[in-house]
């Protein structure tokens, strides 16, 4: 089966190819699906025009929409936390003022699903973010899913309390609007689920 969407509402998969140094499988990067961590088991090759990943297995990591969408809206509201201290009343006005869902440019908020277009799901593995740690040894044996820490944690802390806040008092409808406008993801889990498909 073909994961198929309309190509101009998504993200080229060439540029979300990433291939480890001696394995045949082919990682799809997905924004806010443990990228941080995978990208520091290797130095990445990216994919390049010859487009040798083309006959790989492909690795894809998901994650529950909500709280992906949570963890895209605390990054977009205060990028590079490393950075910049959390300016909290501009981060309210862009709170109050941006379109976090469907018209957003932002990339980790587009749907997972997306990232998924033209992917063949009989060539694939899947494995749900929560269980990364224990999963992934299974595909690339050995290896050991590190715990990070990084100095931005303080920054990201403040504008995710900051969101929890703001989302707790309307919490019905921000989930209804993730379940509407995410609903190319919850299709794909149901299926993946379904059809016992997760590692």
């Amino acid at each position: 089966m073909i994961i198929k969407y309309d190509n101009s509402i998504c993200p080229p998969i060439s540029k979300n190819i990433y291939l480890p140094p001696t394995q045949d499988i082919a990682w799809i990067q997905i924004p806010k699906c443990g990228t941080s961590t995978m990208r520091s088991l290797w130095d990445w090759e990216t994919q390049s025009a010859t487009g040798k990943y083309k006959d790989m297995k492909r690795l894809v990591i998901l994650r529950e929409p909500y709280e992906r969408w949570l963890s895209a809206v605390v990054e977009a509201l205060n990028p590079k936390p490393e950075k910049n201290k959390p300016d909290m009343a501009k981060i309210e006005e862009r709170f109050h003022t941006w379109d976090l869902f469907r018209g957003t440019t932002d990339r980790h908020l587009y749907p997972q699903a997306r990232f998924c277009n033209n992917l063949d799901i009989d060539n694939a593995i899947f494995i749900w973010l929560d269980e990364l740690e224990d999963k992934l040894p299974l595909v690339f044996p050995g290896v050991e899913v590190p715990h990070l820490r990084k100095g931005n944690a303080q920054n990201k802390n403040m504008v995710r309390e900051f969101v929890l806040d703001k989302v707790e008092k309307k919490i019905v409808l921000y989930k209804s609007c993730v379940r509407i406008d995410y609903v190319e993801d919850y299709i794909l889990l149901e299926y993946l689920r379904e059809k016992h498909l997760f590692l």
